[in-house]
């Protein structure tokens, strides 16, 4: 059902991204005599260098902006990147999203989508190609024929905020059976958001089964010849003819056009096996499946079960008041990194361990052990924050209203964002 996505991710340090032990990265467009990454793209316009890395279908791409991106098919990722011929359920979406943020600490709450595309795999009842080859039409538009090696044969449109697509996923695959896959991908967010889906976890929230009547709409606004109508009229040799529907568009008024369309229409319902009825109560019953899900649920969640327990911290995160990094493996009353958090950061990420002890360990202390490091780290940390909390209320008087607060002291989400300089 849902498949391919682009998402801006937010909340994530990219030191702690960059030293994950699932992802290996690299950069683009590197010059190989100077060693230089290119910053002009082909047309001249200057472009921001990034790195990227690739896991199970989707590409982590950390820009030198600062901003990160995840792109690629939940579908294939469920597969182990493989491929996305099969069903994914809501259940096994579901645990994709919780792989995610247990593997590469990505809250879906903070994973911004920028594309998206929505579908559904169906075995049709006659074959795929000869479904292609009846689809003349989306709404006015012609459904263009496209070959491509990764996607076999398909037919799509492009509009300005989406593409309709209809290709045969069989083929795409080398695979015996016959699979028609139907989809939506929006390139541009407007109608999702109408939905109020904006993140991750909004998709989560919306649901499989609320995607049907977009998905019908969208096939009812084909025009398909359906071969097996039966009947004497003259007009059947037009009808079958893509190119008939193309000069009613293009020399004839639009209301000669619904007229035709209309009786089209009506040979289908009346004169057919009406496949392209079928075709609809098909997506709807499989829509209906994929949302009913999968009954066996330990083997929609062996997905996960080898996911490192150390990503693993409580489900509301926390960040520290100075450093802004995650302190969700401390106490709960935690406010800024402790001697828990740094040795979490000493063994599983060392070089952004390194960083911190760069910025918070004094030369007194250089030539300490591990222990008295981390004592001095976590005992200048806690200064940092008495002594800010001090001057703010130095500068206000008690009661003071202002911009922060009645204290004067900002919040911990804003202390978080600024206090990680090194990033």
């Amino acid at each position: 059902m849902i498949d391919f996505v682009k998402m801006q991710i937010k909340g994530v340090v990219r030191f702690v991204l960059e030293e994950n032990p699932y992802l290996e990265f690299y950069y683009r467009d590197i010059n190989l005599v100077t060693g230089e990454v290119r910053t002009i793209n082909r047309n001249g316009k200057r472009k921001t260098p990034y790195k990227y890395a690739d896991y199970k279908g989707l590409e982590f791409r950390i820009y030198d902006s600062g901003s990160i991106y995840v792109m690629g098919s939940l579908h294939k990722y469920w597969n182990d990147g493989e491929h996305n011929y099969n069903d994914l359920t809501k259940e096994m979406f579901f645990a994709v999203v919780q792989d995610l943020e247990k593997r590469f600490d990505i809250d879906p709450k903070l994973c911004i989508l920028k594309n998206l595309e929505i579908g559904v795999n169906i075995i049709p009842p006659i074959p795929v190609n000869t479904v292609l080859d009846h689809c003349f039409l989306h709404k006015t538009n012609p459904l263009c024929y496209t070959h491509n090696t990764d996607e076999g044969k398909y037919r799509q449109v492009k509009y300005e905020q989406y593409i309709i697509k209809i290709y045969n996923k069989s083929l795409q695959y080398g695979i015996d059976k016959e699979i028609l896959r139907f989809e939506i991908k929006y390139t541009r967010m407007q109608k999702i958001h109408r939905e109020k889906i904006f993140t991750l976890k909004d998709l989560v929230n919306y649901g499989f089964k609320n995607f049907t009547n977009i998905l019908i709409k969208e096939w009812e606004n084909i025009l398909f010849y359906d071969s097996s109508i039966i009947h004497n009229t003259v007009r059947l040799a037009n009808y079958r003819n893509p190119l008939y529907w193309l000069d009613l568009l293009e020399n004839r008024s639009s209301s000669t056009f619904k007229k035709h369309r209309k009786v089209l229409r009506w040979l289908t319902k009346n004169y057919s096996q009406n496949y392209k009825q079928k075709i609809l109560e098909t997506i709807k019953c499989k829509i209906n499946d994929l949302a009913m899900g999968c009954p066996n649920l330990q083997l929609v969640y062996n997905v996960i079960k080898d996911t490192p327990k150390r990503l693993i911290f409580s489900e509301t995160k926390k960040y520290c008041f100075v450093t802004g990094l995650d302190i969700s493996m401390q106490k709960n009353d935690s406010i800024t990194l402790s001697h828990t958090g740094l040795r979490y950061y000493r063994k599983y990420y060392p070089k952004l361990y390194t960083k911190v002890k760069e910025k918070y360990l004094t030369r007194r202390w250089s030539n300490s052990s591990s222990e008295e490091e981390i004592r001095e780290i976590a005992h200048h940390i806690r200064d940092i924050k008495r002594n800010y909390i001090r001057s703010r209320n130095n500068k206000y008087k008690k009661g003071q209203l202002n911009m922060f607060g009645v204290l004067g002291i900002r919040p911990l989400s804003l202390a978080s964002v600024k206090g990680v300089e090194f990033m």
